[in-house]
């Protein structure tokens, strides 16, 4: 090795191998060459390689010239100053063991964004990396359910381009619920999807353990819990209420749905057996455990009612419907909202604005939009807050009264503990009459939103309070809240 004054320093070696001469020497002493691999003067040519003519190279150390990673200790050369750093999670290159740009790979990086690139769950930070047979593979996703195919991909909104999970923020405040001045609340900041849940989206959670939910979910007690509300999680009570396969599962959003699952006696179901072009539409007949779970196991959970209120009613502006305040009427509005409204010219007669104005025994989900494919959104952009499905809340049946922060009533009953579907919700409501969930075995929980359907007003001033668990639905369903 050279030294300051110039000259050569004898070196100790083990058992060294010297470039351009082979020399034994256990222990013995050897003269440096100024070329040396292992002189740590860091040349061009040092670094393209890690051998050189069968000799092992000494890789440079940070701040020596580079060409390639191989040749720099630290395992990365950069590509802009062509000297070797130490890799971090902030440099703007991929590198180390990250799978895309400072994110992915050990634990101590960031996770990934949507869209990036990943190997595993693990490296991203919606714990979702996109299966090899999807459109998303290798990928990040937005949300476990959004894995690929119609619902559960891009291409959901108006403009076909949005991810069908994707949640967006309101700003928390207070204001009037129902616009009662004597339901005042405070709301921290939170999330809310975009668009109602759909049944891409269903179908691409039962896909992931095989419909058996109730044998293979196992979210832990706790689950989906609203981060300031204790007690507010999953139950492991809750398990016995999910489907046990994809069977039982079909059944459940078609002929067992307690009201309207039965398209050739004027149901409406948007569920089908295998994939198809309802897949975009929201999903109805769902029961509040399984919107529950759905959002728990992808790190989400379900909005309460205090907190889905502020989001259709724009804070503090109270609005009547989540646009604003002006009433829609047929046929001008038809863009405007998926729901039954008045046709002025018409004695105010109720006309569907999707699939024609009027519907016959056997139209199905033909008056059910896609989602978010509605112009009326809320103040910060979240799709069919007001028509579409009415919403599951959080929220068990009675309003919590007078001044509301961060609340909801999580006075659940623990459901009966009998394994299976329970076969009974579908023939309780034979008659259409909605008897109280207070008095049920799974209690009522409170559904906000009006519906597709001209039976359900679209107004912020209502809801249907104790709506019984039992009766799943074709005119509710819900969407996922985040933090």
């Amino acid at each position: 090795m050279k030294n300051r004054a110039g000259g050569y320093t004898l070196k100790q070696a083990t058992c060294v191998l010297v470039f351009e001469a082979f020399l034994s020497n256990c222990g013995g002493a050897v003269a440096s060459d100024p070329n040396a691999l292992d002189d740590e003067l860091g040349t061009t040519d040092e670094a393209l390689t890690a051998s050189d003519g069968g000799v092992t190279q000494v890789k440079v150390a940070n701040g020596k010239a580079c060409t390639a990673d191989a040749g720099c200790r630290s395992g990365f050369c950069n590509p802009k100053t062509h000297l070797c750093r130490t890799p971090t999670a902030k440099d703007g290159f991929r590198n180390g063991t990250e799978t895309d740009v400072d994110c992915g790979g050990a634990a101590t990086n960031p996770r990934c964004a949507a869209g990036k690139t990943c190997a595993t769950a693990t490296d991203c930070g919606s714990a979702a990396c996109g299966a090899a047979t999807s459109e998303f593979a290798g990928k990040c996703l937005v949300a476990k359910s959004c894995g690929g195919g119609r619902g559960a991909n891009n291409t959901c909104g108006l403009t076909h381009t949005d991810s069908c999970c994707a949640s967006l923020p309101a700003p928390g405040g207070s204001y009037m619920r129902y616009q009662n001045p004597d339901l005042p609340a405070t709301v921290s900041p939170f999330k809310l999807d975009k668009f109602e849940v759909t049944v891409g989206r269903v179908r691409t959670f039962l896909a992931a353990f095989g419909g058996n939910l109730r044998g293979k979910l196992n979210l832990p007690p706790g689950a989906g819990a609203h981060p300031l509300i204790p007690g507010s999680g999953w139950r492991s009570s809750f398990n016995m209420r999910l489907p046990g396969s994809m069977a039982e599962a079909n059944m459940r959003y078609t002929t067992a749905c307690a009201y309207g699952g039965v398209t050739s006696q004027w149901g409406a179901p948007t569920w089908s057996n295998t994939a198809g072009t309802n897949d975009d539409k929201p999903i109805n007949c769902i029961d509040w455990y399984t919107l529950f779970a759905l959002c728990a196991w992808e790190g989400g959970r379900m909005p309460t009612d205090a907190e889905w209120g502020f989001a259709a009613m724009g804070g503090d502006e109270n609005r009547t419907f989540a646009w604003g305040n002006s009433e829609p009427y047929y046929p001008m509005d038809i863009g405007l909202v998926n729901a039954g409204i008045a046709d002025p010219a018409w004695g105010y007669d109720l006309k569907f604005t999707v699939g024609g104005p009027y519907a016959t025994r056997t139209d199905g989900a033909k008056h059910i939009a896609a989602v978010g494919t509605h112009t009326g959104n809320g103040k910060w952009g979240h799709a069919d807050l007001s028509g579409s499905m009415l919403e599951l809340m959080l929220d068990s049946g009675e309003l919590v009264q007078g001044e509301c922060v961060d609340c909801a009533n999580i006075d659940w009953p623990d459901p009966p503990q009998v394994a299976g579907y329970p076969v009974e919700w579908a023939i309780m409501d034979g008659n259409d009459t909605w008897s109280n969930g207070a008095t049920q075995p799974d209690g009522g929980r409170i559904l906000r939103g009006g519906s597709w359907h001209p039976d359900h007003p679209v107004g912020n001033y209502y809801n249907f309070g104790n709506y019984p668990v039992w009766r799943t639905y074709f005119a509710a369903g819900g969407r996922c809240a985040r933090d």
